[in-house]
């Protein structure tokens, strides 16, 4: 980053930052999230490392505020990025609680049909192995 683009910076943070910027909660984070704190009640993620390569979502209100993705390799405006994340459509954490239950019975299917192909595979593999271990390697 050239160094006359640091003067724009007024603080450099590891890890996540958790602040309430003219009035709305952000999560300030390296890397992208898929959920955050506050991320169902509209908290924004605001977040770099992915150099503009990820897609944006209508209901996530996360975006990518690297400033190779900036005008001018410069800091983004806030108000910006508040105008920006506001014309997200209603995220998908405010779908009804029968909706939510059948996400969640999809998934739990979906596991266990995970699940019983990996026992399946490590039960084949472990008898492969004790099959090996019964061979003398010095004969």
């Amino acid at each position: 980053m050239p160094q006359v683009a640091l003067r724009n910076f007024t603080e450099v943070h590891n890890g996540m930052l958790i602040r309430c910027i003219c009035g709305t909660p952000f999560v300030i984070t390296h890397c992208a999230m898929l959920v955050w704190e506050g991320s169902r009640y509209n908290a924004i993620n605001a977040h770099g490392h992915s150099h503009m390569r990820l897609p944006e979502y209508a209901t996530v209100r996360r975006t990518d505020v690297g400033v190779d993705g900036s005008i001018d390799y410069a800091p983004w405006d806030i108000e910006f990025i508040i105008y920006k994340m506001s014309l997200k459509l209603k995220p998908e954490h405010s779908r009804g609680p029968e909706a939510l239950d059948e996400e969640v019975a999809k998934n739990k299917t979906n596991n266990l049909k995970l699940y019983n192909q990996w026992k399946l595979k490590n039960e084949n593999v472990g008898s492969i192995i004790a099959d090996q271990s019964t061979v003398n390697p010095t004969t």
